[in-house]
């Protein structure tokens, strides 16, 4: 039976569409008996699993048997170019027709009472719908009402951002998310992810510094133990920061990457340590890391804290700013050496030391 699955795989991602109904059901019938499409449902949804979500969809036309099947699968993966989400996928899925159209007929063929994970990338060449949000928010819905665990969107199209729905900011099963690049993050002051385990804000676009104010002051994270913030443009957000900590107490891994924002000090930058100590930094955050640092003195105090505070540290890397100077490099690097650390245990790293470990970490993710 193993060896069936491994022909099938095989076959479906090998063979065009145009010669896929022909081709496949001469490798799978044996001794003139098509026993593939013989066996149960379930076991078929767990075959397609294994295949890109366009070929698993692509064998709706091999007969009325195989109609309908590609619909119950839990895990849909829609990606128009090479895109990294968070960890999550890495392979590239080429439509003839726009991505945005083909996600939208599939989505509504579908027919999984729940979905584990969604998955969308779409890239700068995608011609875009002027409607752009009504096709965002829809998917984002339907993934929501059938109660997703993982989902994640990049979108790096020409257009600007895109709203998502505000039942997003309110759905119970959310384990993972990931957000990335043109997407508007407006937070609700009813926002509550009670499941939520692993964020990732990429480079995402605030609708103003309210909301994420409101996003870290005022969500409760209790169960996130994995948080990565790519900024984009000049927030004043080191104190939201400590906000966010204060409300993430079982946080063990902080990714911070502030490399896109400009080397410019013309932006304000506020700094105040916290009244009390955020309880993640003393009981459970483990690995610290921060790429783009350029040494401002809010940056450093911040840090500083960090290092004071997290006592159950083992590993902080800073990965300092490419376009700074060699000389102020060194600086910063043995600025940051001098700062007293209360795990003794812990490693400090720098630069190319960082960014290997931080990709082995994303190349050995597993989401279950």
């Amino acid at each position: 039976q193993c060896k069936l699955h491994m022909r099938y795989q095989y076959y479906l991602q090998q063979t065009s569409q145009r010669f896929l109904k022909k081709r496949a059901k001469s490798c799978l019938k044996i001794e003139g008996e098509d026993k593939i499409s013989a066996l149960p449902d379930d076991l078929l949804v767990h075959i397609l699993s294994f295949v890109p979500t366009k070929h698993a969809m692509a064998t709706m036309i091999l007969s009325k048997r195989w109609r309908y099947i590609w619909t119950m699968l839990p895990n849909l993966t829609y990606l128009d170019k090479y895109t990294h989400i968070g960890g999550l996928f890495v392979k590239s899925d080429q439509q003839k027709q726009p991505i945005w159209r083909y996600i939208d007929e599939s989505l509504q063929l579908h027919k999984a009472p729940v979905l584990e994970t969604l998955v969308i990338g779409i890239g700068p060449q995608c011609p875009c719908p002027v409607d752009l949000d009504v096709y965002v928010e829809r998917w984002i819905a339907t993934a929501v009402d059938r109660k997703v665990r993982q989902l994640g969107i990049k979108l790096m199209w020409s257009a600007g951002p895109a709203s998502v729905c505000k039942s997003l900011y309110t759905c119970d099963t959310l384990v993972l998310l990931s957000l990335c690049d043109k997407i508007l993050v407006d937070v609700p002051s009813s926002a509550c992810l009670p499941s939520l385990k692993t964020l990732n804000l990429i480079s995402v676009v605030y609708k103003d510094e309210d909301s994420l104010v409101t996003w870290c002051n005022t969500f409760n994270f209790s169960h996130l133990m994995e948080c990565t913030i790519g900024l984009l443009y000049e927030l004043d957000w080191l104190e939201s920061l400590m906000g966010f900590l204060q409300n993430s107490p079982n946080l063990k891994n902080l990714y911070i990457d502030q490399k896109f924002i400009r080397l410019a000090e013309d932006f304000s930058l506020s700094w105040n340590e916290p009244g009390s100590v955020p309880g993640c930094l003393s009981t459970h955050l483990e690995i610290f890391e921060w790429e783009g640092y350029i040494g401002r003195r809010e940056e450093k105090e911040a840090i500083r804290y960090i290092f004071a505070n997290a006592k159950c540290l083992k590993r902080a890397g800073i990965s300092v700013e490419p376009a700074c100077k060699l000389k102020d490099k060194e600086k910063m690097m043995r600025e940051l050496e001098s700062m007293s650390r209360v795990s003794t245990s812990s490693q400090l790293l720098f630069t190319t030391q960082v960014r290997y470990l931080r990709n082995l970490s994303i190349e050995n993710d597993r989401y279950e």
